[in-house]
């Protein structure tokens, strides 16, 4: 008789790679199609927003699941035991699946998912309890824990480090790997091994990570090789997410003011809306339009870097007066809108009073030598009793705003200036 278990599959211990790519594919050409419909749909710009934003993460999601339930596959015969490194084979196995990984989900995850999805190639390789991500401030004077994965990752995040304290800065100092055996892990005073990998971009190190082992597992300099092998591979992905975060924050950022845009208002909006919606009683919601009295005067007497700073010092009255969960947003030129979650048309008044006074009894100065007064035009709207919808309640308040316009001169005063205070 012949031994069935003598008889080797074609397909056994190669890598399903067309499989994977085919639904890859299908999945794509779904996402295309779902894309042309709803570009195709008569809905408001903000919904399209939210569907493509909803295409996109769940693309996204499907393809890393698929990707981790593939490379499972390939990994189970060369595990090894907790605690022991494993076999070459599988530690390339391994840092090939990073490689991959990192050309495959280069620009298209954000930085806490690139980390989860490292964490999970790299326990197979090295047992470690915790990872943790180091990245710069953005002064560039401390590294912060921005991400962690693994046990007690919570009391890991935020934390900082000076460059001349901790393993992690000293792996930024020395832009090598270093190794503790006798480090203390956590506030319960539990000892173990860590280590520190330096991700370099060029001759730059932009980050750390940190992994770190229970106190059985013991790390020598002869394993140096294999982490810095690890951090070459991590350092593209970890790279290209933050960059795409960066890109995605952008995005949503009007760079003038670093207030969030117009973009940006209409998906918060929609959202209030819908819990107004919900809870009608216990969610009053009221939305102000406001722009800048003169400001096509300023730009022409002054230029635009006078109007730019005119624009800055607005958006900072207006956030000074604003409730914590308030909502502002510059939209075109220099119209500003606001959110405010929980205010009826009362409060909603409060709260332009306040703005409006703040904003008279400042002065900014436009050059050396004069100073103007800054005046706003505010239009305001309120659920239920002006409207119901996002654009119902955006129309009226900017209706209102213009309304507002017409009962007052358009002129901008200037003076000579009495101090060299830029705003007092």
């Amino acid at each position: 008789m012949i031994d069935q278990n003598a008889i080797e599959s074609p397909l056994a211990g190669k890598r399903m790679f067309p499989v994977y790519q085919l639904v890859t594919v299908l999945l794509s050409l779904m996402a295309i199609g779902g894309a042309f419909f709803l570009s195709a749909a008569e809905i408001d710009v903000a919904a399209k927003t939210q569907g493509f934003s909803a295409i996109i993460a769940v693309y996204l999601s499907v393809c890393v699941l698929l990707y981790f339930s593939q490379s499972r596959k390939s990994r189970r015969s060369d595990k090894g035991d907790k605690g022991v490194l494993l076999s070459d084979t599988a530690v390339d196995r391994t840092l090939l699946e990073l490689d991959e990984a990192s050309g495959f989900f280069s620009g298209s995850l954000r930085s806490d998912d690139a980390l989860r999805l490292v964490s999970n190639k790299v326990r197979d390789v090295v047992p470690f309890r915790t990872i943790v991500l180091y990245l710069l401030n953005d002064s560039r004077t401390k590294l912060v824990a921005v991400h962690a994965d693994g046990e007690r990752s919570a009391s890991h995040k935020g934390l900082e480090q000076e460059f001349y304290e901790g393993l992690a800065g000293q792996s930024y100092t020395t832009r090598q790997v270093e190794i503790d055996n006798y480090m203390v892990l956590d506030d319960e005073q539990e000892f173990g091994s860590s280590v520190a990998i330096p991700l370099r971009h060029g001759e730059n190190v932009f980050g750390i990570i940190q992994l770190f082992f229970d106190d059985y597992f013991e790390l020598d300099p002869s394993q140096n090789d294999l982490f810095e092998s690890i951090g070459t591979r991590v350092a593209p992905l970890m790279l290209g997410s933050i960059a795409y975060e960066r890109t995605q924050a952008n995005a949503l950022t009007d760079v003038k003011t670093d207030l969030p845009n117009e973009r940006a208002f209409y998906l918060v909006l929609e959202d209030q809306v819908a819990a107004a919606q919900n809870d009608r009683a216990k969610y009053p919601l009221t939305i102000l339009a406001m722009d800048i009295r003169g400001f096509d005067e300023i730009n022409c007497t002054f230029g635009h870097a006078a109007g730019d700073r005119v624009l800055n010092f607005v958006a900072q009255v207006i956030k000074d007066n604003l409730r914590q969960m308030d909502f502002v947003a510059r939209a075109l030129n220099d119209e500003f809108l606001v959110i405010l979650p929980t205010a009826d048309k009362d409060k909603g008044q409060e709260i332009i009073g306040r703005i409006q006074t703040s904003i008279t009894e400042r002065k900014l100065a436009i050059n050396d030598t004069q100073m103007i007064e800054v005046e706003l035009h505010v239009g305001w709207s309120a659920f239920g009793s002006d409207g119901e919808t996002p654009g119902q309640l955006l129309s009226l308040a900017q209706l209102r705003k213009e309304q507002m316009k017409s009962m007052g001169p358009s002129n901008v005063l200037w003076f000579p200036q009495e101090t060299r205070s830029s705003l007092r």
